[in-house]
């Protein structure tokens, strides 16, 4: 929210105790090249899977981080293949890429 104008939001779902899927997206357009995508993904991955470290900063009983995530995203969603691409493959422990992909039988 900026302003109380709604201007992204994201859906992640727990598939199990140790993985969360990040698979529904929508940034308003024009916030989609501000940040604003990353930093509302950002603040969802911290918050989900670096659990421990807002509790040692906070003092908070909370549960355990959950230590993977994936993504699935629309095949003709340009930004969020490039965004992951660019932010989190260079930082990630494990990269596994599928990808959708249409041929012409000629």
């Amino acid at each position: 929210m900026s302003n109380n104008k709604l201007i992204g939001w994201l859906a992640a779902h727990q598939i199990s105790p140790e993985l969360l899927l990040y698979n529904k997206v929508w940034v308003d357009p024009g916030w989609e090249k501000s940040g604003g995508l990353l930093a509302m993904v950002a603040d969802v991955m911290r918050a989900a899977h670096f659990v421990e470290i807002d509790v040692l900063a906070n003092k908070e009983k909370s549960c355990r981080p959950i230590p993977r995530g994936c993504f699935s995203f629309y095949p003709n969603h340009i930004n969020m293949p490039r965004m992951s691409e660019r932010h989190f493959r260079p930082i990630a422990s494990q990269w596994v890429e599928t990808r959708l992909r249409s041929f012409q039988l000629t």
